[in-house]
């Protein structure tokens, strides 16, 4: 256990690309994960949740890594098999950092490599499932809403708000680990309430498709700067410092006109499959994560076929 808290802090200084990390405070030997889809693959602008189930004796021993979301390239709440997990005893180095399993289960996500608990849906599926994940995540999985609670409470604002759940591709496509991504963020969306239609006129200037992309890209990303915004924009923007709002999102008290962090789920944008009718949870036998029980991988396939 302690290898395993000194670790989490480790990543907690230190956040990773691409990967943010949770853990359940009543189950330290449970840790869950985002991923924020790479680059130029078909997970891009995609936000997939996974688990990491610790044995008692790590790091002598491998941990086993599950999907909750569903992203056509693993079976969903199901042990994965890769050199580097419980499947391969005679593999295991204890001397790997979490860091360095992290990135190569990232690695194994990207290419497709067979293995136990790996899917070869098409390029099709998994854009489908990538272009529903955060709105999978905010509406059907209780997991997201109780461990990765900022980014709740950002696809919350987004999703309730009419012209930003239009764009929620480009929300949230790089972690908020630390306190000034978070609120650099929440600074962007009170930007895009403020100055709306300045943005839409900007946009409706820039010649084709992709440039619109980009430019939205740039406007919500983490590593933007207000600076940089305001000359994307080309408005000199007047808004609350970032770390007021950043104390306000703690406390729950960034609240406006939208009714920013509302509970109530708005259901209406999301296609048959991800109907939560039926939703409830359940606990998978023989490990420790409670994940939303939702329809067959095969049920799916055949609506999207």
């Amino acid at each position: 256990m302690k290898t395993l808290i000194s670790e989490y802090h480790k990543i907690m200084d230190h956040p990773l690309e691409k990967i943010t990390i949770g853990v359940d405070d009543s189950n330290f030997q449970t840790w869950y994960f985002l991923i924020h889809g790479s680059k130029h693959t078909t997970y891009e602008d995609g936000l997939y949740l996974g688990a990491i189930i610790f044995p008692t004796d790590y790091p002598n021993a491998a941990p086993e890594f599950q999907m909750i979301s569903h992203s056509g390239r693993f079976e969903t709440r199901r042990a994965i098999c890769m050199t580097m997990t419980a499947y391969h005893t005679e593999s295991w180095n204890p001397t790997w950092s979490m860091e360095k399993i992290l990135y190569g289960f990232v690695s194994f996500m990207n290419v497709n490599e067979n293995g136990i608990g790996a899917r070869f849906d098409s390029d099709q599926t998994r854009t489908f499932y990538k272009q529903y994940s955060k709105q999978w995540l905010y509406q059907r999985c209780t997991v997201f809403k109780t461990i990765f609670p900022y980014e709740y409470q950002i696809l919350d604002d987004v999703l309730n708000h009419e012209s930003l759940k239009k764009l929620v591709k480009y929300i949230l496509n790089d972690p908020i680990q630390n306190g000034l991504s978070r609120g650099l963020l929440v600074q962007r969306l009170q930007i895009f309430k403020s100055y709306e239609k300045e943005i839409e006129m900007k946009v409706n200037q820039l010649k084709d498709d992709f440039e619109r992309d980009q430019f939205y890209h740039r406007f919500f990303s983490s590593f933007t700067t207000k600076a940089e915004v305001e000359t994307l924009i080309g408005i000199k923007c007047e808004v609350n410092d970032t770390y007021d709002l950043l104390n306000q999102l703690r406390n729950g008290e960034y609240e406006d006109e939208d009714d920013l962090f509302s509970n109530e789920d708005d259901e209406d944008d999301l296609p048959e499959i991800y109907d939560s009718d039926e939703e409830e949870e359940e606990e998978e036998e023989g490990d420790d994560v409670n994940v939303e029980e939702e329809e067959d991988d095969e049920d799916m396939e055949e609506k999207i076929d």
